[in-house]
């Protein structure tokens, strides 16, 4: 995995796709692995403006949609606020903010 995630709240997968998953990271965006995990690598660098990530969907009819939640409910000293809900269509090349921007924390 990656040098600078920080923990994981959150990630997602799709039947459809074996060895395609998600993981959001508190300190490090959104990362993504097409080979079952041997290689990850970061798919919200530079599209979005959150760095936490705390939650993870992927859309049953098509694993291309994934949603993510911004921000981590975790106390701690170093806690990163979050700015609301993204999504994708495209397989993380590109996201659009759905709103809630306000809530700091959206996590499971």
């Amino acid at each position: 995995g990656p040098q600078r995630g920080g923990s994981s709240l959150g990630a997602s997968g799709s039947p459809g796709r074996s060895n395609e998953y998600y993981f959001g990271a508190t300190g490090g965006g959104l990362w993504k692995t097409t080979d079952g995990g041997q290689e990850w690598f970061p798919v919200t660098d530079g599209k979005i403006s959150s760095s936490s990530i705390g939650a993870v969907a992927v859309a049953e009819t098509n694993p291309d949609i994934v949603y993510i939640g911004a921000g981590e409910t975790q106390l701690r000293g170093s806690i990163t606020q979050g700015d609301g809900v993204y999504k994708t269509t495209d397989g993380g090349k590109t996201w659009r903010h759905l709103g809630l921007r306000e809530t700091q924390a959206i996590a499971r």
